[in-house]
This record gives structure tokens, C-alpha cells and sequence, in this order.
């Protein structure tokens, strides 16, 4: 897991991995972590090489 504290860092995170020709999933939460935004990850993780919840 790797924890990212600012956008320029995700942007560059996202960049890089981009670059290495990952594919990255997204799960906007707002904030608030709940089943279902779990279930989410759990299906980002089964699509991608990268899941970012955000």
C-alpha cells in the first residue's frame, strides 16, 4: 500500500505507473469508507493493476 498526501504526488504517482503501462482504478469515496465503496476496491483490484481510493 502506499499512501499519497498531496495531488502533485498523485499526479505523478498516476504518471509514472501510467507510463509502466498499468491500468489504475479510481473509487472516489468522499471520505467516507462504507461496504460498498469496498466492494469497489475489491472489483478495481480484480480490473486493474491499481486501485487508488480517494
Amino acid at each position: 500500500m502506499k499512501t499519497l498526501l498531496s495531488v502533485p504526488d498523485l499526479r505523478s504517482y498516476v504518471a509514472e505507473s501510467r507510463a509502466m503501462g498499468k491500468r489504475i482504478a479510481f473509487v472516489p469515496t468522499m471520505g467516507a469508507l462504507h461496504d460498498g465503496h469496498l466492494e469497489l476496491v475489491r472489483q478495481g483490484l480484480a480490473r486493474a493493476d491499481i486501485c487508488i481510493p480517494y
